[in-house]
């Protein structure tokens, strides 16, 4: 097996333990739906967060991707990556912490009711709060009555707005030292938390947004509603299987990306469009 793996620029250090634990893992064989399968590990390759985004958004470009000095902002769980493509070729790399983690601690240590940042249930629930939606909010409560839960609720909604502010704010202060840029990709599930005041932000500063690089995920392949979070992995999978073809000189009698999955008009972002 072929194994690659997406790391954020502060994690690549640790590839080569990542590795020996990777297939010493593998040899126990891995579990699926059929049973347990034995796979040998022959090739195991890191490759940085975004390689798959960048690679996607270079092709819809074409000639014009290597005149453009371009951001990848990478919203995750535990942290944030920046990857600056500067004429075609990568300049900057770098990370910080300020991921979904970094919120739900703040949440967490504020509201005091006994919740564990490690809960997913959680993040969820943020999320949803953020468009509008407290019912997931209201279930984080732990209290027997009603009263109890409406106080609940008001506490996290008044934790939530002063955490959601100081993680913008933070946030915004690290974007600022990477423009000004042609274009900017953002992607990772974080990004939708905050989809609004980076989408400000960023129109404030004339620079347009293209929300995932484009890429549009298959439905047939997020079978666990993970959606955008699939964007990175999946282009680096069409990225490899390209190279595949064209080192083999293979010619497919379909589409690699059928023209629905393919950049649509509705994905980008700018000034004059939100």
């Amino acid at each position: 097996m072929f194994l690659q793996i997406l790391l954020p620029p502060g994690e690549e250090k640790n590839v080569q333990d990542l590795a020996k634990k990777f297939v010493l893992n593998y040899r126990q064989g891995v579990i699926t739906p059929t049973g347990r399968m034995k796979i040998k590990v022959n090739s195991f390759k890191n490759l940085p967060e975004g390689t798959g985004i960048i690679s996607y958004r270079s092709r819809a470009l074409g000639n014009v991707f290597s005149q453009k000095n371009i951001g990848l902002l990478m919203l995750g769980h535990r942290n944030a990556s920046f990857t600056l493509s500067e004429k075609g070729k990568v300049a900057k790399k770098e990370s910080t912490d300020l991921g979904m983690n970094w919120v739900l601690q703040k949440f967490v240590e504020r509201t005091s009711v006994g919740l564990s940042k490690d809960d997913p249930c959680i993040a969820a629930a943020l999320v949803e709060a953020s468009k509008g939606n407290f019912t997931a909010l209201r279930n984080l409560s732990r209290r027997n009555t009603p009263s109890g839960i409406n106080s609940d609720l008001e506490l996290f909604k008044s934790v939530l707005e002063v955490v959601r502010d100081e993680y913008c704010r933070a946030l915004l202060r690290w974007v600022k030292n990477h423009v000004p840029l042609d274009e900017v990709l953002i992607c990772g599930g974080t990004g939708e938390f905050v989809r609004r005041e980076l989408t400000q932000y960023f129109q404030t500063e004339s620079i347009p947004i293209v929300w995932n690089g484009g890429v549009v995920i298959p439905k047939s392949l997020d079978t666990v509603g993970l959606g955008e979070r699939l964007a990175d992995v999946w282009a680096t999978h069409i990225s490899y299987v390209r190279m595949l073809d064209e080192n083999f000189c293979y010619e497919r009698k379909q589409k690699l990306i059928p023209d629905s999955y393919s950049p649509a008009v509705n994905h980008l972002t700018s000034i004059n469009r939100v």
